[in-house]
Formats: C-alpha cells, structure tokens, sequence
C-alpha cells in the first residue's frame, strides 16, 4: 500500500508540473535557457508557487519579462555605498562628489558589468517581491480599481529603470514603513498618489552624487538624492510599495532645448490611462501640457516593465494562456 501512495504522490507531482510547463509563456523557458547558472534560482521561484495559481501568473510574468532588464555592478558602486552609508542622511554635496571621485580613481571603467536580471537574481529575492507585492495590493483601499494585469505591470515589477536592486529581500517593506504615514486614511488612489508626489518634491534640493549610474532605491532615499531620475527611482519604487500602479515616463531628449531628458512618475488606471500631477496642483490629471512652445520632446515613450512598454503595445503582458 505504501508503495502505491508513494507512486501515486509521484504521479500527480508530475501532472501537475507538466500541468503548469504546459499553461506558462514559451517566453519564461526562453529566459531559463539565458539564466545560465541562475536557471535553479528560477525554478525555484515556479515551484514555490506551483499550487498557487496566481502567484505562479505572477512569477511567469516576472521571469518572462525578465529579458532585456538590467543593472550596472561593480567595485567603485559597492564603494560608494559604503562610504554613503556612514555619513548622516543629510550629507553636502561636495562630500558625495569626493566619495565617487575616490571610487572613480580606484576602480576603472572596465570595473563595471551589465549585469542582466536572469543570471543574478535569486529565489528568495523574487519570493519576498511577488508576496510583498501582493500582500498590499490585496490590502489597499483601492484594490477593486486595480485589476490583476494592472497589478502585474505597475506594482509587481521590483525595479522602475537600471537601477540597482537593493541588498534587502524586504524593501518593498522598509520603504512602506517610512512612507506610509503620508497616506494613512487616505481611500483614494489619485489622493495618495499626489500626497506621496508632493512629500519628494523636497528631494530636489538634496544634494546631488556624481555617480553615473542608478544606485538601489534604499540607498538613494536614504542619503537623497535630486537627479531627476533618481529620484523618480525612489519615488516609484515608493508608491508601488504603497501599493499605487505606478510607471516611469520620459523623454529622452529635448529637440530644441537640450540634449537632456527628462523623467517622471505616472499613475496608471486599468484603463491604460495615466495621470501626472502638474506643478502647483493637488489633484493628478490626463493629459498634463508639456509646453511644446518651449520644450519639444522628439519621443514620448515609458519604462514599462514588460518588454515593449504594456501600456503602449501590449506585448509580453499577461500571456493569453493565463487568461
């Protein structure tokens, strides 16, 4: 009899991973067959979720997207950090300029590495993520407004741009506790959203790092940074936390003002429409003016995290098989 049990256990342990295989993206095994070494750490992740149905949605998602998204590693970063973290949250300028100096000079460029998502994220980085994720979308007020694709695309993606991921497993966590007192009773999605824009707009006189590359979104909120897209990093990575759908818009040059562009955080509806929240307004709108007698971008086109831009294009979002 025990034989029996145990072949039958065997059995259905079969049917139901061949079951899953079978109904995820063909997308998800093309990026295990990049994840290299890392492969394990993904697998993982699916198993976990096996007998969750949504979560392994969640997981696929994640994992299939996980092509073309990345984040610059090396020496001089991990020095830099180092010395940030020992001064006091309000640091000068020149004293951030001196440490990436410092690091610039000790490590050279080729220190540095494109590092791509498959190959170093681990399982329990992923884990914590998708559970986080879910646990504050599931308990926000405004959960009903939020479909489960919305949810997917602007609060469960782990990262806004290039940046760094950050050393913690629970930053969703660490980055709700500090900010959530700025919505606390707040019901409205568009409220918290221009609440949660409005306490960073003091971001932009903190003072600035040299640093060319994204640093994790822990250690820029902790010492402040004001480069615009920074800052929208941290931003992001704050209201989705919170529990807000939230995308990276911007413009990656103005035509006739400067060879700068420019970086901002949009509230997204299940609709695809975003919201901005102007300057000087309490109330995020559609369709905010960019002053085209002044600035004239060349091309509008978002960080979404599925590849191509979901809210756009609608590639590699939800398979069709999940729905």
């Amino acid at each position: 009899m025990n034989h029996i049990q145990v072949y039958l256990g065997i059995l259905l342990f079969m049917v139901v991973s061949c079951n899953h295989k079978g109904n995820r993206p063909s997308g998800v095994d093309d990026v295990l067959q990049c994840a290299g070494q890392n492969r394990q750490e993904l697998e993982k992740v699916l198993e976990f979720y096996q007998n969750d149905s949504l979560k392994y949605r969640a997981a696929c998602f994640l994992i299939e997207n996980m092509s073309g998204h990345f984040s610059y590693q090396g020496e001089a970063m991990e020095y830099c950090k180092r010395k940030l973290k020992t001064l006091p949250r309000q640091l000068r300028s020149d004293s951030m300029k001196v440490f990436w100096q410092q690091a610039a000079s000790m490590y050279p460029d080729g220190a540095f590495d494109r590092i791509p998502d498959c190959v170093t994220i681990k399982s329990a980085y992923l884990i914590a993520n998708i559970n986080q994720a879910f646990r504050i979308w599931e308990e926000a007020p405004w959960h009903k407004e939020v479909s489960f694709e919305t949810f997917c695309c602007y609060i469960l993606p782990y990262r806004i741009s290039d940046e760094q991921l950050a050393d913690d497993v629970h930053w969703r966590d660490t980055l709700a506790k500090r900010y959530a007192d700025c919505i606390s009773g707040v019901t409205d999605m568009k409220r918290a959203f221009a609440l949660l824009s409005k306490e960073f707009d003091d971001l932009r006189k903190r003072p600035l790092l040299k640093c060319p590359y994204m640093l994790d979104a822990l250690t820029m909120e902790e010492v402040g940074f004001s480069l615009c897209e920074q800052r929208c990093i941290v931003r992001g990575n704050v209201m989705r936390a919170l529990g807000l759908p939230v995308v990276g818009d911007y413009v990656d040059g103005w035509a006739n003002y400067s060879r700068h562009g420019h970086f901002w955080i949009s509230l997204v509806e299940n609709t695809g429409e975003t919201y901005t929240l102007y300057p000087r307004d309490s109330i995020p709108k559609t369709d905010n003016p960019i002053d085209a007698a002044f600035f004239k971008p060349s091309m509008l086109p978002d960080s979404s995290y599925p590849i191509g831009g979901f809210a756009e294009t609608g590639s590699k979002g939800l398979s069709e098989s999940f729905l």
